[in-house]
């Protein structure tokens, strides 16, 4: 049985992730890929997951796709990798310099102060800060990048760039399309219950941060998302949720804001 008919082993996936697969076995496992979403899962998490911790090998996997396309599959891949590349660029750029929305969003993006608030006219036609300019430019580009990748790394990656170019019905469809494809997806469940607070869909978003937590309890995206939800529609009621989250992240960049909403919670 040939690698390309059977699941390929763990370790042989994880190789193609981390471009280590000899050349002739990347074609067999591409072939694979093309057909099997639960590997293309398997390799989409697995690359988001080392793109977290290491810069991705970029030009190794181009050469192993390269390959592949040599009879036809690496076209059907090449926009998966442009994705991941294309968000972990979106969240370089991040660096505690841009913030667009109030809520957490999964994938890495570091912390920066809450999104300014635009109070008058006349500040509103200065547009957006240049940073905020540039940042939503690269959200515009990662948008157009993942239009052809239809696998779950491209919805929830035009999720995310909807959530930051401000659109918002268009981000929730998105991340509710994975969340379907993949109901256990715990960080599609948390970007929806991002989403969704920046709809003012509040009660939805509690839900689906909680069913994120639910298949990951390490997640404190989720637990931002959740007790912000509830902060939001009445705050003196996310108390429990601020505390359990500040359990589980006191000293982190995100602590302080929520040590500042869990006071203002406790006064209420």
């Amino acid at each position: 049985m040939t690698i390309a008919k059977a699941h390929p082993p763990s370790e042989v996936l994880a190789a193609f992730v981390d471009a280590r697969l000899p050349r002739p076995q990347v074609v067999p496992v591409a072939e694979h890929l093309a057909d099997c979403a639960e590997c293309r899962f398997v390799v989409e998490s697995a690359a988001e997951a080392l793109d977290e911790v290491k810069v991705y090998p970029r030009t190794a996997l181009v050469g192993w796709l390269s390959v592949a396309a040599m009879v036809g599959v690496g076209y059907l891949l090449m926009p998966m990798a442009r994705t991941i590349w294309e968000m972990r660029e979106l969240r370089g750029m991040s660096q505690g310099q841009v913030r667009i929305i109030e809520p957490r969003v999964t994938g890495g993006f570091a912390y920066a102060g809450r999104p300014r608030t635009m109070r008058s006219g006349a500040r509103d036609e200065e547009g957006p800060p240049p940073e905020q300019a540039i940042f939503q430019g690269k959200a515009a580009e990662l948008l157009e990048d993942a239009k052809n990748n239809h696998f779950a790394s491209g919805a929830h990656a035009r999720g995310i760039a909807h959530l930051m170019l401000k659109e918002t019905p268009q981000a929730i469809a998105e991340l509710t399309s994975v969340t379907a494809v993949h109901p256990d997806d715990a960080k599609a469940w948390s970007d929806l219950a991002a989403a969704q607070i920046v709809a003012g869909q509040y009660a939805e978003a509690h839900a689906a941060a909680e069913r994120a937590l639910k298949i990951d309890p390490k997640l404190n995206e989720a637990r931002f998302n959740r007790a912000l939800a509830t902060y939001n529609r009445k705050p003196e009621d996310s108390v429990a949720e601020w505390n359990d989250y500040l359990h589980h992240d006191p000293t982190g960049p995100w602590s302080q804001e929520a040590k500042e909403k869990l006071e203002y919670a406790r006064q209420q």
